[in-house]
């Protein structure tokens, strides 16, 4: 069962006429905690046990469903709820949000222009604040964050979150030094501010400084909830290290939240079979651990007649068998239509699942769309995938000559590179950089997190 207390806590959240932005990222980082929690949630934004807008009104109701799907990872889904509500602050600023987590920095900057002439408090103006230098940042704008930055501080004083997004601006235009007194000065202000924390280990890993990057992220690993790159990144170094007991309890904490994560699944695996000799039946156990969700049987969940009787026909015995399936396959199916199709789609969206999409099925269950996570979404790629070679692909003369500096020769290589090491080698732009993550995105894959 969830954690009744913070079941009731974002209940209360989202229940509530007027709620802050804080409250609504205080919503969203609880909700990361633990599937249950998500779960619990989504029936009251779906609203299996509240009615949103009768109990707030038209409008904020719909409103309050559409930031309730945002907090939920539902992203796409909260901007075209969005799209049908009157604009608000609540409304405006979860816009922003979701439009950088959907790489549309534009569209952020949009929504709060036009928050500026709302009444905000000073802690929610703070965070409004934060939200438009993330989104210059993604644009590329650092000197206008790094120009705006005094006027920011005289405002709301020092803050760590405007010391980390100085120090990222620094750290982005090459300014290291000026960089490493900004995140110095975040952390005396909040010792576990985690994105500087983060920022941190990304740097010692960039520079090989092991040791310093594995001590930073064990300590961010006590931070709840830990965000996944930290769990994978820490994975991979507990792996290099040759402790392959510790690299698969960072990817079973992935799997105990997102128990369909592609590349959690792929590392956990790997890992144990490092074990060797080593692997008993405790460790058998928690392997199988993240795999009981999609092992649970249709009969389980409460499915109209109709749907269960259509399931029945084309075998689908388990939520696994449900989300092999794609939307077409379902309505193929004598009697099944949309409204079933909409009840299945409930269903695994509590859960944190989805249906496969075209040239997904048969494969093993992909993650849900809209879920954020630092991997592309298609099938889960192949165990030997991680072993083809450089040369087997089409490359242009610009991206084959910078792999080939970086002695890349197999695609586990590549996945252990960054943006950043491979935008830093001579001629090798955007361009290059897209070339290579589309070929990584075929099988799954992605480069490594920063």
């Amino acid at each position: 069962m969830a954690d009744s207390a913070t079941v009731s806590k974002l209940r209360e959240i989202v229940e509530k006429e007027e709620i802050s932005l804080a409250q609504l990222l205080e919503a969203r980082r609880e909700s990361y905690s633990s599937i249950e929690r998500r779960h619990e949630l989504a029936r009251i934004v779906d609203g299996k046990d509240i009615d949103l807008e009768k109990k707030l009104g038209d409008n904020k109701g719909q409103c309050r469903k559409a930031a309730g799907q945002w907090i939920l990872g539902r992203t796409r889904e909260a901007l075209e709820s969005f799209s049908h509500c009157r604009p608000s602050k609540e409304s405006l600023y979860v816009i922003a949000m979701a439009s950088i987590d959907v790489g549309d920095p534009e569209k952020a900057i949009e929504a709060l222009d036009k928050l500026k002439g709302m009444d905000v408090d000073k802690g929610d103006a703070l965070l409004v604040e934060i939200a438009r230098f993330e989104a210059l940042e993604k644009l590329g704008k650092q000197e206008e964050v790094l120009a705006l930055m005094p006027k920011a501080v005289k405002a709301h004083g020092e803050h760590p979150d405007l010391h980390y997004h100085a120090g990222m601006c620094c750290d982005l235009t090459g300014a290291y030094p000026e960089a490493e007194k900004h995140y110095a000065r975040a952390l005396e202000l909040d010792a576990n501010h985690e994105p500087t924390l983060f920022r941190l280990a990304y740097n010692h890993d960039l520079r090989g400084e092991d040791k310093e990057a594995l001590e930073v992220y064990e300590r961010l690993r006590t931070i709840r909830p830990p965000r996944v790159a930290t769990l994978l990144n820490l994975g991979v170094m507990y792996e290099d290290r040759g402790d392959y007991q510790q690299a698969s309890d960072c990817y079973e904490q992935v799997l105990d939240v997102y128990p369909n994560h592609q590349r959690a699944q792929l590392y956990f695996k790997d890992a144990r079979a490092s074990l060797g000799m080593y692997y008993d039946e405790e460790a058998k156990r928690k392997e199988m651990k993240w795999g009981k969700l999609l092992s649970t049987p249709i009969g389980e969940f409460q499915l109209s007649v109709r749907s269960r009787n259509c399931l029945t026909q084309i075998n689908v015995m388990t939520l696994g068998d449900l989300v092999r399936k794609t939307e077409e396959e379902l309505l193929t199916v004598r009697n099944f239509g949309d409204t079933s199709l909409k009840e299945i789609r409930e269903l695994l969206q509590a859960k944190g699942l989805r249906l496969a999409r075209p040239g997904e099925a048969g494969t093993e269950p992909a993650m849900p769309s809209d879920v954020p996570a630092p991997v592309p979404m298609t099938a889960r790629p192949k165990e030997d995938v991680l072993q083809k070679q450089i040369g087997e692909f089409e490359w242009s003369a610009r991206a084959k000559k910078a792999l080939e500096s970086l002695g890349i020769n197999v695609l586990a290589d590549l996945t252990t590179r960054t943006e950043k090491e491979l935008l830093g080698m001579k001629n090798f732009g955007t361009t290059s950089l897209s070339e290579v993550k589309q070929k990584l995105a075929q099988y799954g894959l992605s480069l490594k997190e920063g």
